[in-house]
């Protein structure tokens, strides 16, 4: 017994100082014993990627307390907007999100969400004026890399947008490949009602209840009734009919059918809409069994934005699993876990796969 006890501890050692280096599991034969112990390896002990990025939701310093959303959804179009950069990884609005409360707490947020970087910020919005900070900060060791105030017009968001999407591509030396920072939704806003309306339907879609997808499909509705030309409100109806379909919150085949139309008057209007290539392949698959065409959808929208966690998701678990492809299954699901790593779908969708 100790004579295979000290070989199997020998190979133990030699194994995790090899081909187990990055294990999280690790099991352990401590000396004296002969029953192992399994211990997960500190999170810390993970090195966060060179350029990787979490957008906290910006705090609400308006005197309007249910302004919250107006300030959430900033951030939200931040992260999207920044996803559309090649060479950094940004941590998805639901894993973010969860660390609202921990923004000052840079070890915490370093260690959950396995990023070098933090983007966080105020809001205060009264009337149509804005006034917006935003700092860069290293997590490592809490230095500013960049800081601004922007107090602007509410018709200068956009331009506020890719001014930090700017800053930040200039201070992490981030190569653009020839690509520029193009605003998520449409730069002219002329109709404030409306983006207030598709911020507040975000608001609502992201809660994920029978009671927000209601609500945040009345609020895409509106935008569209007030601009007919706002492909981001075009593509958020599509996912939130498609969700609603999913869940059965109201008649499927009803929502089918709208999410699909929604999802092409999205691509109609802006051809490189990824949420909308990503719906329109869910319901392809989900609905119409039309596989082939769905993988085309899914892998255009993976193609525009990288990124996009919801893609790799929803590719993942409710395309490549169903057809018993679990080997490119599970690497779009991995995809969805780094980018998203918090996300409560997400990892029951690891644990289903």
């Amino acid at each position: 017994m100790r004579v295979e006890a000290r070989r199997l501890r020998t190979k133990l050692d030699q194994y995790y100082q090899g081909p187990g280096r990055d294990d999280q599991l690790l099991v352990e034969f401590s000396k004296g014993t002969y029953a192992p112990r399994f211990v997960v390896r500190p999170i810390l002990a993970a090195k966060p990627e060179v350029k990787s990025i979490a957008v906290l939701p910006f705090r609400n310093l308006g005197p309007e307390p249910d302004h919250e959303y107006f300030s959430d959804g900033l951030s939200e179009e931040l992260i999207h907007l920044l996803t559309t950069l090649p060479d950094l990884r940004v941590v998805a609005w639901h894993s973010s999100a969860r660390l609202k409360s921990d923004a000052h707490d840079l070890a915490h947020v370093r260690q959950q969400l396995n990023v070098n970087t933090v983007l966080c910020g105020t809001v205060r919005r009264a009337g149509n004026q804005l006034r917006i900070t935003a700092q860069l900060i290293d997590t490592t060791d809490g230095r500013y890399l960049w800081s601004e105030l922007y107090e602007r017009r509410m018709q200068d968001l956009f331009a506020i947008e890719e001014d930090i999407a700017w800053a930040i591509v200039n201070t992490l030396q981030i190569r653009l490949a020839g690509r520029r920072v193009a605003s998520p939704v449409k730069q002219n806003v002329s109709n404030i009602e409306a983006y207030n309306f598709y911020l507040l339907g975000r608001f609502h879609a992201n809660r994920r209840t029978s009671e927000g997808l209601l609500k945040s499909i009345r609020c895409f509705e509106k935008v569209t009734s007030l601009d007919e030309g706002s492909a981001s409100a075009h593509g958020s109806l599509a996912e939130a009919y498609g969700l609603a379909a999913t869940y059965g919150v109201g008649d499927p085949t009803e929502y089918v059918q709208l999410a699909k139309a929604a999802a092409r008057k999205a691509l109609e209007l802006d051809p490189l809409r990824a949420e909308a290539y990503t719906s329109l392949a869910n319901r392809k698959s989900h609905h119409d069994w039309e596989w082939n065409e769905s993988e085309r959808l899914y892998r255009r929208a993976i193609e525009i934005n990288p990124g996009y966690a919801t893609a790799h998701h929803w590719f993942g678990i409710d395309h490549l699993a169903l057809l018993g492809r679990w080997g490119e299954a599970w690497e779009e699901i991995e995809v969805a876990r780094r980018l998203d790593p918090l996300s409560a779908i997400i990892l029951q969708s690891t644990g289903y796969l």
